[in-house]
């Protein structure tokens, strides 16, 4: 029989659960459960370091009413929180068969405070908070040993119960995005933008996520929590000792389009024509909710038997919309990156190619290796979103659109999209290199005859030199006597000496040559074997 011995988990520095919640029976709880799941305990080093998460959240709920509508209820501190769901415990104590009720809370930040507030009352799983903080997987200053980001087994996903999703916003910042090193001073997010002809474009698609969980009741009564990010006012600029900046933001092209499926030319719904706040994820969605409840009323789905799904409608299409905005930054993107491309793809332009056209191309091929990052890394995120709505990866047919409020199609052709994307981007980068290539293999000919040319001219003053050489040394020989200067009877002997000797000189110049190899190193190996080719064995 095989005993057991349990041994106490060596936890690594900075591990303390208040991280993420403050004292309370939930922290309890999570302290119970960082054994199950390692790493709980840490924070994200990233987020560790950017500063306090206190007082930074704000936090609503939507009740549905009688009427279909949703009711806004605002909680401006975690003790009005704590007061809700303790009216809501007394309520179910005078009251044990309940009425249906269905409620959706949303939470922006994560403040330890509101964080305890709500798991001490739905005791979720830590990994619904943990996952929803988690920037870097891997910490490589720590071996990577101490924050984790693994998900459940793919048998366990449960898209009714609980899920995540990555997202990126698209927001126009202006010229003072100025360092690649960026990361929202809240949230700890990313700020990833494109670098154009050595600098950063005002462009930048921030790192977003949205968290879901529900708990359902009984008569039909449910609960969802959303967790959702704040949006973009602080900043940190890691590269300058984690600088703070303010940092103000539009969103790109005036933000994403509406969603709402309408019929055209009915004044009759003005009310449908108000847009959107684009403030916030929590700002959007009670407005989706408050103003759209009619859309949610679905002709095959019987309003008396609501399931938490319907929560999970607007802030999905939020999310694809959201991406569709991506997809429109990137096409601004890669045709702007076609430019060199498109100047390199004709001959005549290669005769005009110079230094600083070099290195244009360097950076043209740096912002395409960067964007092809980019795309897969978001294809990666969307394959995700995928996977844990139980969505398959399959192309999206035209007969699939099926009911506007489902995003499956939506979040199929998002995929499908970003991939092209990704390999128009490969295709264009191994064009860009080729037509490098070229380029510069004209660039390397012209050197090498320019390298011919002065190889000859220094061969001319060489043999320039191997005549005058001998001259100019008998001609000092000579000068000691004055028998042998120019008029004396032997002045004869100067002739007879130095052109033998001019002879003598190149015909030892060419001998010694004979010894040198392929690597210019001189060996009487070679010697030999070149002498007796010369002159036969």
């Amino acid at each position: 029989m095989f005993h057991y011995h349990h041994q106490a988990t060596a936890h690594p520095p900075n591990h303390d659960e208040k991280w993420l919640c403050t004292a309370g029976p939930y922290l309890d709880y999570v302290t119970k459960m960082d054994a199950l799941y390692p790493g709980t305990g840490t924070p994200d080093p990233l987020n560790h370091h950017i500063g306090s998460r206190v007082g930074q959240s704000r936090s609503v709920v939507l009740e549905r009413t009688a009427d279909h509508r949703w009711s806004r209820q605002i909680f401006n501190s975690h003790i009005e929180i704590k007061d809700h769901f303790r009216e809501r415990e007394e309520s179910q104590r005078l009251k044990p068969v309940a009425t249906s009720k269905q409620r959706i809370y949303i939470l922006e930040g994560q403040d330890p405070q509101f964080v305890e507030a709500y798991g001490s009352y739905f005791f979720m799983d830590p990994k619904f908070f943990v996952r929803q903080e988690r920037n870097d997987l891997w910490n490589l200053k720590m071996g990577g040993s101490v924050i984790q980001d693994t998900g459940v087994l793919p048998s366990l996903v449960d898209p009714e119960r609980y899920f995540r999703i990555k997202y990126r916003e698209v927001r126009e910042f202006g010229h003072q995005l100025r360092d690649w090193r960026t990361v929202c001073a809240l949230t700890g997010r990313h700020l990833a933008a494109i670098g154009f002809e050595g600098r950063l474009d005002t462009t930048a698609a921030v790192a977003r996520k949205f968290s879901y969980w529900s708990r359902v009741g009984g008569n039909d009564s449910w609960d969802v929590v959303i967790l959702c990010d704040p949006p973009v006012n602080k900043v940190h600029i890691m590269s300058r000792s984690m600088t703070t900046e303010n940092f103000r933001s539009e969103p790109f092209q005036g933000g994403y389009p509406d969603f709402i499926k309408r019929e055209d030319g009915d004044p009759n719904h003005s009310h449908f024509l108000e847009p959107p706040p684009r403030t916030s994820f929590l700002d959007d969605l009670c407005f989706y909710y408050e103003h759209h409840h009619r859309a949610l009323a679905l002709p095959h789905v019987s309003q008396t038997h609501i399931t938490p799904k319907l929560a999970a409608i607007f802030p999905l299409k939020i999310v694809c919309s959201h991406y569709l905005k991506l997809i429109d930054y990137f096409e601004v993107i890669i045709n702007r990156l076609a430019k060199i491309e498109w100047k390199l793809s004709r001959q005549s332009d290669y005769a005009d190619y110079d230094d600083n056209e070099g290195a244009n191309v360097q950076e043209q091929w740096s912002s395409l290796q960067l964007s092809a990052r980019r795309l897969s890394e978001f294809s990666d995120d969307v394959e995700d979103i995928l996977r844990d709505l139980g969505i398959p990866s399959t192309a999206p047919k035209s007969s699939d659109h099926g009911d506007w409020t489902s995003s499956d199609h939506n979040l199929r052709y998002i995929y499908h999209r970003l991939q092209k994307m990704k390999v128009k981007v490969d295709q264009m980068t191994s064009a860009t290199m080729g037509l490098s290539n070229i380029v510069g293999s004209r660039q390397a000919l012209s050197e090498a005859r320019r390298s011919v040319k002065e190889a000859k001219s220094t061969k001319t003053l060489t043999v320039v030199g191997l005549i005058f050489i001998p001259l100019a040394y008998t001609c000092a020989l000579f000068s000691m006597s004055d028998e042998f200067r120019p008029g004396s009877h032997l002045f004869w002997v100067y002739f007879a000496v130095s052109v033998p000797l001019v002879f003598l000189v190149f015909v030892g110049t060419f001998v010694i040559q004979l010894g040198y190899d392929e690597d210019a190193a001189w060996s009487v190996k070679k010697f030999r074997v070149a002498l007796l080719d010369v002159w036969g064995k």
